[in-house]
């Protein structure tokens, strides 16, 4: 199958991320057609391969190569992820765009909840508690499941207002995650 941008890799700049990788426009996407569209694009437009190709082809810079190969690592890693998958779908099929640096605003009973989870990760820390820490990333893992599935039918209702409570919900998991993460690999 001949790459479209084969021709014209800077054209990918200027591409979404879910057309670059022949996916349609929704959240539920199929991971193996993405990484087979990956690797594709990357065997075609990756700068350590690209100069090596038998086919004739227009010479590009180097640093175009560079920077597309860039973009397509970007695309990939942020269709890979639920988070910024949903993030990125919201603000493509709407208006809204979220700071979810500033934008923390959630309900009380979800902020308690990870106020006791994030104390519950210090604790275990503190006392050298590998396995519970381990098991509270396992709990974190199928609470962002659970997200996720909400988030998925979010779209599927095209309920835009409540994609942004649950992307900004998942958003503390993978920050608790990455705390329990980040504990481990220093108590190792």
């Amino acid at each position: 199958m001949t790459n479209k941008y084969l021709l014209n890799p800077d054209d990918i700049l200027q591409t979404n991320y879910f057309n670059l990788f022949d996916l349609p426009l929704r959240f539920d996407i199929d991971t193996a057609q993405l990484k087979q569209r990956y690797i594709q694009l990357q065997k075609q437009l990756h700068p350590d391969t690209f100069n090596n190709t038998q086919q004739p082809q227009p010479k590009i810079s180097a640093m175009i190569l560079n920077r597309t190969s860039a973009h397509i690592n970007h695309a990939y890693a942020t269709l890979s992820s639920p988070l910024p998958r949903a993030k990125l779908l919201l603000e493509l099929c709407s208006d809204i765009k979220i700071d979810l640096t500033h934008e923390t605003q959630l309900p009380i009973a979800f902020l308690h909840k990870q106020m006791e989870v994030h104390e519950a990760i210090i604790d275990a820390t503190n006392t050298l508690n590998i396995p519970l820490l381990e098991e509270l990333e396992h709990e974190l893992n199928l609470d962002q499941q659970v997200i996720t599935q909400q988030i998925s039918q979010a779209f599927k209702n095209v309920d835009y207002l409540q994609i942004k409570e649950l992307i900004k919900q998942l958003s503390f998991y993978e920050k608790l995650k990455q705390l329990i993460d980040n504990n481990i690999h220093h108590l190792l």
